[in-house]
């Protein structure tokens, strides 16, 4: 008995016919095949570049992170803290925390020693553990919150611009005398001596070429601290009557953090005043933007706690004490319940 598959004879082909239609389905399924292959590769090969990439993102991040200097973070930590405190009031601008201070009996706070001498009638500084801040007291090294303050330009602009050549080696010779004149405390013999060996390597002169770069014309900007400020404003007042210089100095006081990214990020700025050092983070801002930053200490500074000349009540004050006072303390009473 026939049975009918209902399809035509011809679509099952027999014999030499057979073995060409099975040759061509299998040149097909290997193409097929291969296409497959090809794209689960490519597949996986993005899914390993998209891998690595966020492993790079997510390690470098880390990487970043673990190269800051633990003590920085440490002192960010507690920077951050103290200024969100509500009872802070926080500026770049010293005379303003003067004028903050000296109008509030009950307020304290702190910024550079020149603010302090130019208004000692309406503040009164704090001896931290019995020691004031003074010449004798800074330089032994007696005082806790002494620093030194630095002036900082590059290699390149030393060496490219005569008249930032020429100021800053004015500047290192004259800030041991300067520095007093305008409130704060000669650095050591020894580490201006080395910022005029730093300079003298950068630039190519010696104390007798140095003559050369005079008279000197140009214009000089310097960003930063505002404490750093009124030395430098001395420095570039006393450069510019020598009648060696035919330009104008700008000081710009707008902090350090601000001077350091005006100068490194935003490449504005021939020298930078700062009342702190560059760390990794601003030396590295500086490198990406091609700017090999050179340090220069030219003074230190002690820097003063200080109250109203109303408050009656503090006279003394220890370490422990403003640790508890810029941490977290919002009432004296915090701080020493008696």
């Amino acid at each position: 008995m026939a049975v009918d598959s209902g399809r035509p004879s011809s679509a099952f082909p027999e014999g030499e016919g057979y073995v060409i239609h099975l040759r061509r389905r299998q040149r097909v399924g290997k193409f097929w095949l291969s296409i497959f292959f090809l794209a689960t590769m490519v597949g996986i090969a993005s899914l390993v570049a998209l891998g690595y990439d966020i492993a790079d993102d997510a390690f470098g991040y880390v990487a970043i992170r673990n190269n800051i200097d633990p003590e920085v973070l440490t002192v960010q930590y507690y920077k951050d803290k103290m200024l969100a405190m509500p009872t802070t009031l926080a500026s770049e601008d010293d005379e303003l925390l003067v004028k903050g201070i000296a109008a509030r009996p009950n307020a304290i706070g702190f910024f550079g020693y020149s603010y302090f001498k130019n208004n000692g009638d309406a503040l009164r500084a704090l001896p931290i553990d019995g020691v004031e801040a003074g010449d004798a007291s800074v330089e032994a090294g007696d005082y806790p919150l002494a620093r030194p303050l630095y002036l900082y330009t590059t290699d390149v602009l030393l060496k490219e611009k005569p008249q930032i050549a020429a100021f800053t080696r004015y500047y290192l010779e004259n800030a041991g005398t300067a520095a007093s004149q305008a409130g704060y405390f000669a650095a050591p013999a020894a580490d201006l001596e080395q910022g005029l060996a730093t300079w003298s390597e950068a630039t190519g002169l010696t104390a007798t070429t140095a003559g050369n770069l005079l008279p000197a014309g140009g214009d000089i900007l310097v960003v930063g601290s505002s404490t750093v400020a009124p030395l430098t404003q001395q420095i570039a007042d006393s450069f510019a009557a020598t009648g060696q210089f035919d330009g104008a100095i700008q000081v710009e006081s707008i902090g350090t953090d601000a001077g350091f990214r005006e100068f490194c990020q935003n490449l504005r700025g021939d020298l930078v005043g700062a009342s702190r050092p560059m760390v990794a983070l601003d030396r590295s801002a500086c490198l990406q933007k091609g700017r090999t930053p050179i340090e220069f200490q030219v003074a230190n500074d002690g820097i003063p706690i200080v109250v109203s000349s109303q408050n009656e009540f503090l006279t003394v004050v220890t370490q422990e004490q403003l640790q508890a006072i810029f941490t977290g303390a919002e009432k004296w009473s915090d701080v020493d319940a008696s």
